[in-house]
C-alpha cells in the first residue's frame, strides 16, 4: 500500500482510543452465531423487516459447502443497518448477533497492553519505577 492510498483510507477512518469509527454511517452488518441450517433465503426473509436489502449471504466452507455459522447483510440504507443493530436477533431459533462489517485489510483498533505489579513497598516511589 503507497502513501496515497494509505492516506486515502486514513480519510474515511477515525481511529481514537480503542474504538473504531467509520466516517460514513455502515449499511453492511456480519451476522454472528447462525444455526448451521439457516439459508440465505431465511437470513433474507429475517432482515428483510429493517428494510431493504441489497445482499444476504451466508459464509460456506470451501471443501465441505457446509455453514461456517456466520453471514453478512448488507442494506440498501444505512439507516435500515442502524434500526438491525438496536435490535435483538432470534433466527431459526437461535440468539445470534449482528455487529458492522468492516472490510478486508482495515486496520483493528490498536489494543491497550496492561501491566499489574503487587506488593510494592509503600517507600518506593513514582520516580524510582
Amino acid at each position: 500500500m503507497d502513501l496515497t492510498q494509505t492516506q486515502s483510507l486514513l480519510d474515511h477512518l477515525d481511529i481514537s482510543g480503542s474504538t473504531l469509527e467509520l466516517a460514513e454511517p455502515p449499511k453492511k452488518l456480519a451476522v454472528l452465531g447462525l444455526p448451521w441450517d439457516t439459508s440465505e433465503e431465511t437470513l433474507r426473509a429475517y432482515f428483510a423487516q429493517f428494510g431493504p436489502l441489497e445482499i444476504a449471504e451466508i459464509m460456506k466452507d470451501r471443501y465441505t459447502g457446509k455453514s461456517r455459522g456466520f453471514g453478512f447483510v448488507t442494506f440498501c440504507d444505512s439507516g435500515c443497518a442502524q434500526r438491525a443493530l438496536a435490535a435483538e436477533h432470534t433466527i431459526d431459533g437461535r440468539r445470534c448477533e449482528a455487529k458492522v462489517a468492516l472490510p478486508k485489510g482495515e486496520p483493528t483498533p490498536p489494543r491497550t497492553t496492561r501491566i499489574f505489579v503487587a506488593r510494592i513497598p509503600p517507600t518506593v516511589t513514582e520516580s524510582q519505577f
